[in-house]
């Protein structure tokens, strides 16, 4: 049986977290893992005191100039977005 990262690390970082006198802000797991779901990145951060702004792969490797014709691109089950934010 698999276990997720999140099990596998809670316990070790709970003790680090406990030992510094840290609460637990916020799950970056949950940002990141493949789930159905997950949250979705800029608007978690949006809802978290940032202004973000989300833009798919291919949106950035075309305004970079970096799109190549005739490669077929696989979108169907990419799930990448790269976002930006500021602290408000």
């Amino acid at each position: 049986m698999a276990v997720s990262a999140r099990r596998y690390r809670e316990p070790k970082t709970g003790r680090q977290r406990g030992g510094l006198g840290l609460q637990r802000a916020a799950d970056v797991l949950d940002l990141l893992e493949h789930d159905p779901n997950r949250a979705v990145v800029a608007d978690w951060l949006d809802d978290h005191g940032w202004r973000a702004t989300a833009h798919t792969a291919q949106d950035e490797i075309r305004r970079l100039g970096r799109w190549v014709a005739g490669v077929p691109a696989v979108v169907e089950n990419a799930v990448a977005e790269l976002v930006t934010a500021e602290r408000r």
